[in-house]
């Protein structure tokens, strides 16, 4: 071989080993996905809302915003859901739905209000055992007993606004449920703030000349369902689900050559994404689904995208898995047979 062309493959080696060794792991990790496959019994896993058996069903309940579930008595749970579609002229429809759930995971009755927000006002809470209107100063026993009449809830004082200390003292001997800011009429008037209030079964609502919206004196829902665990710890703690296997499928990585030229550390933020496929043991079966998951690069630890609050009734057949974070609740619950 002659000496230049040595010399040239010499070159040519040096200019390879320096373009391909900054990213040699990023290639690396690529090739070596290619030859992991996903075992065959994994394969047919679906998605949690696309579960098909012969004998459970999964009932999805979505919200633009996450209302607690409450437990009304032994055999009932109750679930709300509102969302909002915009409408031709910009306004928006809203929409609240109350769901109660019986002991085999069914429907037994439901409470819908529907209204366009340029028509008029609403803002419905759950608390306790009432459905509270806090714009319209109302309140319902439906949760409880079905009965849907409004009734207003009473102002302590009319046109009075207490001070901080009068405040602090009434939120202190009740309950505090809301608070809500009350804008000003340019000069004429003061910004001033409407807490409701809740004690012994009776509502009022007052207002203040302070911001109590990061109070401490905000009233704890005791009807709240009590969680069995959540899936954040799902691999130290499994319970009812367990994930069964992780599938790496895509490595992503910064390059050396495309991040400041190699300054400022080429590895930031390198990770897999794959799947993670999981079996929920109930009563009669298992049942499988999957989800997305990111491995971290470093130690392989896994981040699900999804992470579900799991209440098993001691009395019922179904599962409820509540996901706060996306605002989505899944009902997985025994087939009727009709």
């Amino acid at each position: 071989m002659k000496k230049n062309t040595k010399i040239i493959l010499w070159v040519i080696g040096i200019v390879a080993m320096i373009i391909l060794l900054p990213d040699a792991n990023l290639y690396y990790q690529r090739l070596k996905l290619n030859f992991e496959v996903l075992p065959n019994v994994y394969k047919n896993y679906p998605t949690m809302d696309n579960i098909k058996d012969d004998q459970y069903e999964v009932k999805e309940f979505l919200s633009t915003y996450n209302e607690s579930v409450l437990q009304i008595n032994d055999s009932t749970i109750v679930i709300m859901v509102n969302d909002s579609r915009e409408t031709e002229n910009r306004s928006r429809d809203q929409k609240y739905i109350w769901y109660k759930i019986n002991r085999l995971g069914q429907i037994e009755d439901s409470l819908k209000y529907v209204y366009n927000n340029r028509k008029e006002n609403h803002n419905y809470k759950t608390f306790h055992r009432y459905i509270v209107d806090t714009e319209r100063n109302t309140y319902n026993t439906w949760l409880t007993n079905g009965d849907t009449t409004n009734r207003m809830l009473n102002n302590l004082t009319k046109n009075q606004i207490f001070t901080a200390k009068e405040a602090l003292k009434i939120t202190a001997e009740k309950e505090l449920m809301n608070t809500e800011r009350i804008s000003s009429d340019g000069d004429k008037e003061q910004a001033k703030f409407k807490l409701i209030v809740y004690k012994n079964e009776v509502w009022n609502y007052f207002y203040t000349d302070k911001d109590w919206s990061g109070s401490e004196n905000y009233a704890y829902n005791k009807l709240e369902v009590k969680y069995q665990f959540s899936t954040a710890q799902i691999d130290k703690n499994p319970g009812i689900i367990k994930r069964v296997f992780v599938k790496k499928e895509q490595w992503i990585g910064s390059s050396f050559w495309h991040l400041d030229f190699g300054w400022g550390g080429g590895a930031r933020g390198d990770r897999w994404v794959g799947t993670s496929y999981f079996d929920i043991k109930m009563p009669k079966k298992k049942l499988h689904f999957q989800q997305p998951v990111q491995i971290a690069s470093f130690d392989e630890s896994l981040r699900d995208r999804f992470t579900y609050n799991v209440y098993n009734p001691a009395n019922g057949d179904y599962i409820l898995l509540n996901d706060r974070e996306n605002a989505r609740c899944y009902l997985i619950r025994p087939k009727v047979i009709k």
